[in-house]
């Protein structure tokens, strides 16, 4: 008898999940845990907060929480809120599995988050779970959370209305870290069909809006503040400083030094 001996190495562990049902009373625990907790809920609302964002949680959306952060109430449970919890961790080694996975999403085939959590939580309590069954068991829900992220707008939703929604976002958000994926996860949107959006509206893409909103507020600040260049880079969401010394020279023909120099001596001229 010649048996099949395989070896996958995943890259994460599975610890332990649960149901949690509300009665009413409570709410989430202020507390910094270790590992990563997957959150699916099923019924109702859970209001969470992470550091200094706040998350509600609806019906068939999930929330992975990250290890080391803060996580508290952002309200009282209510009464009639159900959802599935899963703790997991991340293991340090090589990977050819690459997954996308929305921090906050609605699931497109809740059914089938359902049924894999249900799975694992009957092997879990009759002591039938094994480590390997418990992680491929956890890959397939991360699985079903990142395929959730490809779909469409919301019929009721139209192209310009979304379009509009990442350009207010790039216009309060400029300063952080920011780009197509983090916009997209933001709105629970595609990243491709956000983009395609976005240019069929504006003629541009966002990463051309980011820069351009981003290089225009750092002509103000070079013009209007006593803040050095990098101070300047910093300041519009450039954490290279180098890289935005040579957007700002391609886009105004002079180096922001020498932008700022001149209309200093301009300024002068005009008095």
């Amino acid at each position: 008898m010649n048996d099949l001996n395989l070896s996958c190495g995943l890259p994460l562990e599975a610890k332990n999940a649960g149901l949690f049902v509300s009665r009413g009373k409570g709410e989430h625990p202020d507390r910094v845990i270790s590992t990563h907790e997957l959150i699916f809920v099923t019924k109702g609302v859970l209001s969470i907060s992470e550091g200094n964002r706040v998350f509600h949680v609806h019906e068939s959306e999930s929330l992975i929480l990250w290890p080391h952060r803060r996580h508290k109430a952002a309200s009282p449970f209510g009464p009639d809120l159900r959802f599935y919890w899963l703790h997991f961790a991340l293991l340090e080694r090589e990977s050819k599995i690459s997954l996308m996975i929305p921090q906050h999403i609605k699931i497109k085939r809740p059914d089938h988050l359902t049924s894999l959590f249900r799975r694992f939580l009957d092997d879990q309590e009759g002591n039938n779970l094994t480590q390997v069954a418990a992680n491929l068991l956890v890959m397939l829900m991360l699985s079903e959370v990142a395929d959730s992220s490809h779909f469409e707008a919301p019929a009721d939703e139209s192209a310009s209305v979304l379009a509009s929604r990442v350009n207010a976002l790039i216009r309060t958000h400029f300063h952080e870290k920011l780009n197509t994926s983090i916009i997209a996860e933001t709105l629970h949107r595609n990243p491709d069909y956000l983009g395609r959006v976005f240019k069929d509206i504006y003629g541009h893409t966002i990463t051309d809006a980011i820069n351009q909103f981003r290089l225009k507020q750092a002509r103000k600040l070079l013009l209007e503040s006593e803040q050095k260049v990098d101070e300047v880079a910093l300041s519009c969401g450039y954490t290279d400083a180098g890289y935005f010394r040579r957007l700002f020279k391609r886009s105004e023909g002079i180096s922001p030094k020498r932008f700022k120099s001149l209309h200093a001596k301009l300024h002068v001229n005009t008095e």
